[in-house]
C-alpha cells in the first residue's frame, strides 16, 4: 500500500470513531438532572445560596411532577404539551 492508501484508511477510520462518539452523548434526562440538583444541594453553601438552591430545586421538581417545562426550556414542545396548550 502507498503513503496515500494509508492516509485515507487512517482518516476514514478516524472520521467513524468521531461520528460514533459524538452520537454516543446523550440528552440529560430528569433522573439525571435531579441527581446533579441533590449533590449541588449537598455541597456547604452560604446559607442564602444554599435557600435559592433548594427554592429552585423545588420549584424544578413540582414543575416536573405537573408535567411543566421550566421558563426558558429549548426543547420542542411535545403532542401532549400541545394538547395541554
Amino acid at each position: 500500500m502507498s503513503l496515500r492508501d494509508h492516509c485515507r484508511a487512517a482518516l476514514l477510520g478516524l472520521c467513524l470513531t468521531l461520528s460514533f462518539a459524538a452520537a454516543a452523548v446523550e440528552i440529560p434526562t430528569t433522573p439525571g438532572i435531579q441527581s446533579s440538583l441533590s449533590k449541588i444541594a449537598e455541597r456547604k453553601l452560604p446559607e442564602t445560596e444554599q435557600k435559592a438552591v433548594q427554592q429552585r430545586k423545588e420549584a424544578r421538581s413540582a414543575q416536573a411532577a405537573a408535567g411543566q417545562r421550566a421558563p426558558g426550556d429549548p426543547r420542542q414542545p411535545t403532542r401532549a404539551d400541545q394538547a395541554q396548550g
